[in-house]
């Protein structure tokens, strides 16, 4: 209870500074007001209908998919695998699934003369035929098995799994190749958490969902400021003439009803670009309020949001970086950076399980291409600085055979097959 009370005291202080709350409608009250996590079906909603939660979740997958892996060995029946297989969009399906939903398994699928529902409930083991291709889940489409919560792998994962909506069909986990999303928050201690459900991170929705509606409600409050921002005045002559003339508070208050009327449909018109009719001894007269820093005000709250979701505002909004000769080339480095990293951690195994399973008796090796993508210029330059160090090595007495099998591999120059014998021109003695 104690601690309970100083951390909403705490809270409370912190929000009474930024004027900022932590519920889903932040409304600015400056009390902390903690909200369940999203359900996979809000989650859903969100990933269909807003455009932002979806780049926030796809950004990743899809430069992953777009810089492509490059093979040195066994290249030509890789890439048929890869046609054949659609890998491409299995792996852009599992690791957007992993940010949206917080993780996402892919399943081998095989003929059922080769792995029945019998077969599938045991290890997978070596099978060379009857492969049909990859099936992606998000994480909550699938449970552990009824009566094995408590059999789990040494990861804490489920050792057998059933997919929602065929509870009936028990599956060994070797089929399943899990994709893990962004960390999990531990749960409170005490709590024991159900194996019902399997826990592979937490959804990215649900992460940046508090700073997603603080953006747009900031949006929406400045757009009303805007809006009603004008204050309409309407200058009638004789107004105090025709106020002393009233005897009594009645006859007062009637005259004002009256001129409020006219003074009303007469601003009514003009907001609503009608023809107006006043008299010629009036005046119609709109004040502005000071709307200085809203753009400023817009673009700190795209910033937040931006720095939410680890994507710059020039690809998260598509909006061109500002200042002269500006492309906002270090903001995509750094981006393109943290993509290589996830990319390493999150497709590299799941690309080499795809491998083993659709062609078990291949080994090739790859590495990825390049996310960042020269220019010409940039390229002829890296080419020039390649033919220059070339052209050194080429003068050095006895070239190291590495060397020249790099020079031969280029395919810039016509080299034997085998590095040909430094001559020993050294005089005799």
């Amino acid at each position: 209870m104690i601690a309970s009370n100083l951390l909403n005291h705490m809270a409370s202080w912190w929000n009474s500074l930024t004027g900022q709350g932590s519920s889903g409608d932040h409304g600015g009250t400056g009390a902390v007001a903690f909200r369940p996590d999203r359900t996979p079906a809000e989650i859903s909603e969100l990933l269909a209908h807003s455009a932002l939660m979806r780049v926030a979740c796809s950004a990743f997958a899809e430069d992953i998919v777009r810089a492509w892996r490059l093979h040195t060995t066994s290249a030509s029946r890789m890439l048929l695998l890869e046609e054949a297989f659609e890998f491409r969009d299995v792996v852009e399906k599992a690791l957007f699934f992993a940010e949206g939903y917080g993780g996402s398994f892919v399943l081998a699928r095989y003929a059922s003369t080769v792995a029945d529902e019998k077969r599938m409930s045991e290890a997978r083991g070596d099978i060379r035929n009857g492969f049909l291709g990859f099936e992606v889940f998000a994480q909550h489409q699938l449970r552990a098995a009824p009566l094995t919560e408590t059999m789990v792998q040494p990861n804490g994962l489920p050792m057998y799994y059933v997919i929602e909506g065929r509870p009936q069909h028990r599956i060994h986990h070797s089929w399943f190749h899990p994709v893990k999303g962004p960390l999990k928050v531990a749960s409170s201690i005490g709590r024991i958490p159900s194996m019902a459900v399997n826990i592979l991170g937490q959804s990215r929705v649900d992460i940046i969902y508090d700073d997603f509606s603080r953006m747009l409600a900031g949006v929406s409050a400045l757009s009303h400021i805007l809006v009603k921002g004008n204050i309409d005045i309407l200058k009638i002559k004789g107004l105090a003439e025709a106020l002393s003339r009233c005897d009594t508070t009645e006859e007062m208050q009637k005259t004002l009803e009256k001129l409020v009327l006219q003074a009303s449909a007469t601003v009514t018109g003009a907001n609503t670009f009608q023809p107006v009719v006043i008299d010629s001894e009036e005046d119609l007269e709109r004040k502005g309020g000071n709307h200085t820093g809203a753009a400023d005000i817009v673009r700190e709250l795209k910033a937040l949001f931006a720095a939410a979701t680890r994507i710059p505002v020039t690809k998260l909004f598509g909006e061109q970086a500002k200042g002269l000769a500006n492309g906002g080339e270090a903001d995509l480095t750094n981006y393109y950076d943290s993509c290589a990293s996830y990319r390493e951690r999150r497709a590299t195994s799941l690309l080499n399980w795809m491998d083993k399973v659709a062609a078990p008796t291949t080994r090739t090796a790859w590495d990825y291409a390049p996310l960042w993508q020269l220019t010409d210029l940039a390229q002829a330059e890296v080419v020039a600085k390649e033919a220059e160090t070339d052209m050194r090595y080429a003068t050095i007495p006895g070239v190291p055979e590495g060397i020249f099998a790099k020079l031969k591999a280029t395919g810039r120059y016509i080299l034997p097959d085998t590095m040909p014998k430094a001559e020993n021109n050294a005089p005799s003695n």
